[in-house]
């Protein structure tokens, strides 16, 4: 072969070689191209679906949501707000272990998905894996700080771990940039009454009232903390609306509290109509009778006292307040033996609380008894240390018995 023979046949085999790179090239483009391709349809089909079945799970259709869902996976198996969809279809049928396999898929396709992790920290709660929960929650408001409900959600997880101190020291950080959501000052609030502290509680409730003054939750809630603080006569106002509102005509113990509002203004007409009111609607309603009994001792009507005293006693012998109520209208009628009874039996229903044996040492402080009086106030302290009620009166048996013996001397 001569060298131009030579050149040719190298031209033409250098020319087949760049003509298979250009289609082997081409090939693989158009792969990527199909590749893409793919990836946007499953992603739009996916989306489509997973708004229907959005629309689907909001319209209380569970089975045809899951339906959807199932159908829409299989296309797009990378699709975590898919996977939480799902777990929450299982969250409303209370599958429990199925939505935590669901939440688990979605938080494996996208780590950074707040509102998967969020429905874990469900699932968690719901199991009473409250410091799981916590986990899951913090995650959840770590990846949405802005995000108010995740917030609340890992606070109320602080709270059920006793660690209620930092739950108040993390709202009050928050609050600032929360400036407008009224559940932060109302979860403020909740916290406030658990430490008993009900008139910085009313505050919270009233900032909060004010942010979302259509919640009838919230204007109980300061209602009740009013009532607590020692301002019945604003928490009976804030209670009458709530009473006089359609949606609320069926709670008898918002009419039972406004009653008890009525009760501490002094309003006593007021507050026995609305006991009365109660008991016709509900005779079974000891709760209520007894208020009732404590009413009658106020206005010092002692038949219409003992007469709700044996109702509570007839309806609920296994309860303390029943026996201690009659043990106080005895008292006062001068009926000791009868009285000191009725102390004993409520001594025994409720052995942790003080007052039927500090009653009952009053009773027998009457009756001149003062060795007995003097071992009812102790046991009284050895139930509740710090009965102020209790340790006054054991003094003073204390400081008589010493003036007795002075005196003999």
């Amino acid at each position: 072969m001569n060298r131009n023979g030579y050149n040719n046949k190298l031209t033409t085999l250098l020319a087949a070689a760049l003509l298979t790179f250009s289609m082997l090239g081409c090939q693989s483009n158009h792969k990527k191209h199909v590749n893409a391709a793919n990836v946007r349809w499953r992603g739009m089909r996916s989306t489509l679906m997973i708004q229907m079945a959005q629309q689907q799970f909001d319209a209380g259709d569970l089975d045809q949501s899951e339906k959807t869902l199932t159908e829409a996976i299989k296309i797009d198996p990378t699709n975590a707000k898919l996977f939480t969809l799902a777990g929450r279809v299982a969250l409303e049928r209370s599958q429990l272990e199925r939505a935590y396999h669901r939440f688990k898929s979605a938080i494996e396709s996208d780590p950074q998905y707040a509102l998967a992790q969020y429905f874990q920290g469900i699932v968690m709660q719901r199991w009473t894996q409250f410091d799981a929960a916590l986990v899951y929650y913090h995650r959840a408001f770590e990846l949405e700080p802005d995000n108010a409900a995740y917030l609340l959600a890992m606070t109320e997880m602080l709270v059920a771990l006793d660690r209620t101190d930092e739950a108040m020291e993390i709202l009050n950080e928050k609050m600032t940039y929360f400036d407008l959501n009224a559940g932060v000052r109302l979860a403020i609030g909740q916290l406030y009454v658990m430490r008993g502290d009900y008139k910085k509680a009313a505050e919270y409730f009233q900032q909060a009232s004010l942010i979302r003054p259509e919640d009838p939750l919230i204007h109980e809630e300061l209602s009740l903390a009013l009532l607590a603080s020692g301002q019945p006569a604003e928490a009976a106002r804030r209670l009458e609306r709530l009473c006089e509102d359609p949606q609320l005509s069926h709670r008898r113990d918002l009419v039972r509290s406004l009653g008890d509002a009525y009760f501490a203004a002094g309003r006593f007409v007021e507050a026995k109509e609305k006991y009365l009111k109660l008991t016709r609607e509900n005779p079974l309603d000891v709760d209520t009778w007894i208020k009732l009994g404590e009413l009658a001792m106020t206005l010092h009507d002692a038949p219409g006292a003992m007469l709700a005293a044996k109702k509570a006693m007839k309806l609920a012998p296994d309860r303390h307040e029943g026996f201690l109520l009659a043990g106080v209208v005895l008292s006062k009628t001068n009926n000791f033996d009868r009285a000191l009874g009725m102390f004993n039996q409520a001594a025994k229903l409720a052995p942790g609380n003080s007052t039927p044996v500090l009653l009952r040492g009053v009773t027998l402080e009457r009756e001149g008894r003062l060795q007995e009086a003097a071992q009812s106030y102790a046991e009284a302290l050895r139930r509740q240390p710090d009965d102020r009620r209790a340790q006054q009166l054991l003094a003073k048996i204390a400081a008589q018995s010493e003036q007795e013996v002075l005196t003999r001397d």
